[in-house]
């Protein structure tokens, strides 16, 4: 086509293919989150590994993701221009991975699911943040809103993967009554962590960007003014 919707001559940029395929990594274990753990903190407290929480009681164990997103997110901007979108986006990916490392070692309490949340709501706002800057950056300005449209697209079909292939863990490691095994629920975990694990080591493939700071002792005094800067807002706040 002369006017391709999609320029698939872009898709071959080296900061853009890079970065699609940790979206789709990064996609495959977000949702995971949202998609098996109600069920799992729901599940009645006469099997050993069940919370019996109610419907509500599991919406609000995952309420840290919600809150963490709000407060992370407005500082992923200055964290990118600081360090660059891959250490940021490798940052999201490492918390992301640790929330459900945390799930498959402690899945016991409420507060415990309520951490592994938290983490992934740090992880994601680094990462979709981290993403979106990294493609706008690799591509000309007439392209960006295909660009970001793709990344997006692609994160998706991991999103989607990944909960198939999670729940699919689940469903197929029923007791005798139906209700789904405990091992189901841990695999399902694992397979995330493992999935947002490769999608931090395909974050290093990334190309560094012109701009990005590689100096660490500058980036160290970097973080800790910007921490200073946190800390004074909040007091200021307080």
């Amino acid at each position: 086509s002369d006017s391709p919707l999609v320029d698939m001559k872009m898709m071959r940029i080296p900061e853009v293919w890079t970065t699609n395929l940790c979206a789709l990594l990064f996609g495959f274990g977000l949702y995971v989150m949202f998609t098996i753990v109600p069920q799992l903190v729901e599940t009645p407290t006469r099997y050993h590994f069940g919370l019996g929480a109610s419907v509500t009681q599991s919406g609000l164990d995952l309420l840290p993701f919600a809150a963490a997103m709000l407060l992370v997110a407005p500082f992923t901007g200055r964290l990118s221009v600081a360090f660059g979108g891959r250490r940021v986006l490798l940052s999201g990916c490492l918390f992301a991975a640790s929330a459900y490392v945390e799930l498959v070692l402690w899945h016991a309490h409420t507060w415990q699911v309520m951490i592994s949340a938290g983490l992934l709501g740090i992880g994601m706002a680094q990462g979709y943040a981290a993403m979106s800057n990294l493609v706008v950056q690799a591509v000309p300005q007439s392209q960006t809103g295909i660009a970001t449209g793709m990344n997006t697209n692609i994160r998706n079909i991991g999103s989607a993967v990944g909960a198939g292939v999670a729940t699919s863990f689940v469903v197929s490691s029923l007791l005798r009554d139906g209700t789904p095994a405990e091992h189901g629920y841990v695999l399902a975990f694992v397979l995330s962590a493992v999935a947002l694990l490769v999608a931090a080591g395909t974050a290093l493939l990334i190309p560094r960007h012109p701009g990005e700071v590689v100096d660490p002792v500058e980036q160290a005094s970097t973080m800790l003014a910007g921490a200073a800067a946190v800390v004074g807002t909040a007091s200021g706040v307080e």
